[in-house]
């Protein structure tokens, strides 16, 4: 930091030499001036006004204004994640950078508590190859198959088992691990032979190791191998396995499991109704799950008007999702909205609630179908957050939209993103 405040002052130096160089005289406030005169004092450039000088653009001002023109979209994204207001990038070199709200220590950068609208580097992470996130916090495979978590999440702290935590720690009991999903207070890795392996509070049995314990080092998932993706949503966690079925656990009051139950179920079950083998993908929301089958139609089950089936009901077993045609993966989350992407163009549809925009498709109007995000092509792999959304395009740079209050949708602190935005950063100080 210190470092950082030496630069911008040494460019500060810079820019009062620039403007000496361009003919700026050294005067002060009020001093006489000739019509069209430009001079300077120790913090500003003074432009004359009737004959004096008054004080115009400080030279800090002009730096930042310098520094804005230098923006550059954030490139080499290799996958993104969303949670409560701030949004991660895993970039091809395996490190990761966070923009947004950083309570708990999210955005891993500064003061918790406070956002930041550039993408950081998040310290204690090199070598990384998978990221997810959910709320508040954030985890990531890092080198060696180890796992790293950090923010405000109740799971995962080496020092008291259960805790928030920035920086990053290492999640104990997770070795060889090749993907990673996050969910509310709880987060899981497939690790080498398609095990699954969780860790975090565990109230619904969402952990699937047969009790209601909660667990600060990772445990085995009782019963489950051949595990090919994960996702995790409020309490509960779904997996598609290497025969494209589909297994859920932990909360089911609202039929989020799809197996035509309810309560609380600490251990694995078959989805109801996708038993034919032909899942590509399954997201798990706060209280509604979905899946992509091999024919591009999209089944969700769960709470129904928050998911695109048009309806108030809660249907307990997988129903086909009007308007989503060719869909190739389905993403859902903390928020009560959730997008396809569909194999035509690599065009996404979004539904739910849409009070920030989330749904991208430049109104504020909710839709309990499909709508087109505005404008968006070339998507190959995508989060929701709480109230906003993020793409990563075939170009591996990031689009944005939804809630912006601090500037987590478009790098400025203002309106909300109603359509996707280009996310954006600083370049380095010389």
């Amino acid at each position: 930091m210190l470092r950082g405040r030496r630069l911008a002052l040494a460019m500060v130096g810079l820019l009062v030499v620039a403007t000496a160089a361009t003919g700026c005289r050294s005067s002060k406030v009020g001093a006489r001036c000739a019509a069209g005169e430009t001079g300077r004092d120790a913090t500003h450039v003074l432009t004359c006004v009737k004959g004096r000088f008054v004080k115009g653009i400080s030279f800090y001002d002009g730096l930042m204004l310098i520094r804005e023109q230098q923006r550059r979209p954030l490139s080499g994204v290799w996958q993104v994640s969303s949670g409560a207001g701030s949004h991660c990038a895993l970039i091809n070199d395996g490190t990761v950078k966070c923009w947004g709200y950083n309570w708990g220590g999210y955005v891993s950068t500064g003061p918790t508590g406070l956002y930041d609208v550039d993408p950081r580097p998040v310290p204690g992470i090199s070598g990384a190859t998978a990221i997810d996130s959910f709320s508040f916090h954030t985890c990531v495979v890092a080198g060696g198959g180890s796992v790293k978590c950090w923010g405000g999440g109740r799971f995962g702290h080496p020092e008291d088992g259960i805790s928030d935590s920035s920086p990053p720690v290492e999640i104990a009991g997770v070795t060889g691990a090749t993907s990673i999903a996050v969910g509310w207070e709880h987060a899981c890795a497939i690790v080498a032979d398609g095990q699954v392996r969780c860790w975090g509070l565990n109230r619904a049995g969402q952990l699937g190791d047969g009790t209601h314990v909660d667990r600060s080092d990772a445990v085995a998932v009782s019963g489950l191998d051949g595990v090919e993706s994960l996702a995790l949503g409020l309490e509960h966690t779904c997996a598609v396995l290497t025969d494209h079925t589909t297994a859920c656990w932990g909360r089911d009051d609202d039929g989020q499991l799809g197996d035509g139950g309810g309560g609380y179920h600490a251990w694995v079950d078959y989805v109801y109704g996708l038993l034919d083998g032909d899942v590509t993908s399954v997201s798990a929301g706060t209280r509604s799950s979905c899946a992509t089958m091999s024919t591009g139609e999209l089944r969700c089950w769960g709470v129904s008007e928050r998911f695109g089936l048009g309806g108030t009901t809660s249907p307990s077993e997988p129903t086909v999702v009007p308007g989503v045609g060719g869909a190739s993966r389905v993403v859902g989350g903390y928020g009560n909205h959730a997008c396809a992407i569909t194999a035509w163009g690599g065009s996404v549809s979004c539904w739910g609630d849409n009070q920030d925009g989330q749904l991208g498709d430049g109104t504020t109007s909710p839709s309990d179908t499909p709508v087109t995000v505005a404008g968006l092509r070339d998507v190959v792999q995508m989060d929701v957050g709480d109230d906003s959304t993020c793409a990563v395009l075939t170009d591996s740079t990031v689009k944005c939209w939804g809630d912006n209050v601090v500037g987590q949708s478009s790098n400025h602190l203002g309106k909300d993103a109603l359509t996707p935005q280009t996310i954006t950063e600083l370049p380095p100080l010389p």
